[in-house]
């Protein structure tokens, strides 16, 4: 480091000293607000896709849009989250708008209801308010770890939506809906962000006019902006000759293949995957990772475990494409098979 460096840095540290000194007072100063945490979203390759690492997932101290059409897994995976969030000593605030969800849901992902704080609201302001009030609660209590999830922003309506329906009037909103979403994300998310209360909302989507995205999410622009990651979810049909969570053989659903894309990352380069969603066993946390991974590097590829006597009657190009391993001392054989259901 030169001297003119030296004497740069000292300079500029004395400068910000007197700054502070004279603009505490007015100015609430907050610095750097890092992601020093990730909570698992239950599968590696999602984990990847949103934060650039197979042990990542939904950062501490951003913000994160989950938008997609029904039944496309957007409520599993905020429940998902609740779970693992909990396992990592959060508390949870849960705001529903769709007024979907009963208890049995949530025990059903064996989430702990006295760590889960869960209101029905569907109102943009009293939302607005209530965050408002989680913000200045966590202020006074900074050793509490909180997650706020808002499920979701497409049934949320402004007073004047209330009002006009109770007078018996059809009049549209002529954007007022947006405006108020734009000022709501405005109004907490660096305060979120500087308390490190991750937030996760979700939003149905609709066909857009753009010919780079034809789905787009409702809510107009401010959510989409104010989010470090906005996930998009398509869905299709996952069978039982595709789940390999599934003892069920044959072309009977059994659960929804979820397609992932991001719209925005700024944790990650983008990448599309997909992720299986078993009606019986929830979500499979390895389904994915064959695709980026190979027996050669880490031992996992689709294919058939044999033992010695199994490997021993293969003849030709099968038994040379087997790779040998051991598990606690026994010999075993991999035999790699594109049309195997197991990994």
């Amino acid at each position: 480091m030169s001297k003119n460096t030296k004497d740069l840095i000292s300079a500029f540290s004395s400068f910000n000293d007197k700054l502070e000194k004279t603009t505490k007072k007015r100015v609430k100063l907050m610095g750097f607000s890092d992601v020093t945490e990730f909570i698992p979203t239950g599968n590696y390759l999602l984990n990847a896709q949103m934060s650039g690492s197979l042990r990542g997932g939904y950062p501490n101290a951003r913000s994160l849009g989950i938008g997609g059409d029904s039944g496309t897994g957007k409520t599993f995976l905020c429940l998902n989250a609740i779970k693992n969030a909990q396992d990592m000593d959060y508390a949870v605030f849960y705001i529903d708008t769709e007024g979907a969800l009963d208890k049995k849901d949530f025990a059903n992902f064996g989430i702990n209801m006295d760590l889960l704080n869960y209101k029905r609201i569907g109102i943009i302001s009293e939302v607005k308010f209530f965050v408002h009030d989680i913000i200045k609660m966590k202020e006074e209590n900074p050793d509490l770890k909180l997650m706020l999830i808002v499920d979701s922003l497409t049934h949320l309506e402004t007073n004047k939506e209330v009002e006009d329906r109770a007078k018996g009037s059809n009049a549209q909103d002529m954007g007022l809906r947006a405006k108020e979403l734009r000022q709501l994300f405005k109004s907490f998310t660096l305060d979120l962000s500087n308390l490190k209360i991750p937030l996760i909302f979700t939003s149905h989507t609709y066909a857009s006019m753009d010919q780079y995205t034809p789905k787009a999410m409702s809510g107009g622009s401010g959510p989409l902006y104010s989010a470090s990651v906005v996930l998009m979810l398509s869905k299709g049909v996952l069978k039982a000759e595709d789940d390999v969570s599934s003892s069920d053989t044959g072309k009977d659903r059994t659960g929804v293949k979820v397609r992932c894309t991001t719209d925005k990352n700024r944790l990650a380069k983008p990448e599309k995957i997909e992720i299986h969603i078993s009606f019986h066993k929830g979500m499979n946390p390895y389904v994915g990772l064959q695709d980026y991974l190979s027996w050669e590097n880490c031992g996992v590829e689709r294919g058939n475990k044999l033992t010695e006597k199994e490997f021993s009657k293969l003849k030709g190009a099968e038994a040379e494409s087997c790779s040998e391993f051991e598990v606690d001392g026994e010999k075993f054989y991999f035999l790699p098979k594109a049309s195997a259901r197991n990994f």
